[in-house]
């Protein structure tokens, strides 16, 4: 028994790319970073699934976690919008202190920074997303399905 990581770009036809976990984690990289030309431009649905293996062969997805990637014009990650993420995951992370002057005022930036988070960086799949994940996850090797 074992795991594995699989990662799915989804662009506006819901059309399926899977992506190399080694080469997408290359694209997180400060320096000499990797680039998605077929990419450039977009702005995709992205599934990180870790998946249980038996005898190489999948047999459950235990844990899926659903966000949206901006690629730039040359296909890199886009500065910004990384940047943009990590700025609100981090105030969205941090624990406020009340104001205790005012103990009836409530600091909400944690909160509104999560939701923000949420909106503009996570994504829900339909139910017809969800079966095209497990079509890929559960597909014989002769599958069309291409590795990028």
């Amino acid at each position: 028994m074992g795991l594995g990581g699989r990662i799915f770009l989804f662009d506006d036809e819901n059309n399926l790319h899977r992506v190399s976990v080694k080469r997408f984690t290359k694209l997180y990289r400060y320096k000499n970073p990797e680039s998605f030309p077929e990419f450039a431009n977009q702005r995709m649905q992205c599934a990180f699934l870790m998946i249980e293996f038996e005898n190489r062969k999948p047999i459950e997805i235990f844990h899926a976690q659903f966000t949206i990637v901006k690629f730039d014009e040359k296909g890199y990650l886009d500065a910004d919008e990384r940047s943009r993420e990590e700025r609100l995951s981090f105030a969205a992370s941090l624990l406020h202190k009340s104001d205790i002057s005012n103990p009836s005022v409530i600091d909400a930036t944690q909160i509104f920074s999560k939701k923000r988070w949420h909106n503009e960086f996570r994504w829900k799949p339909s139910a017809e997303i969800i079966e095209i994940l497990k079509k890929a996850v559960f597909v014989e090797k002769k599958s069309k399905l291409r590795l990028v």
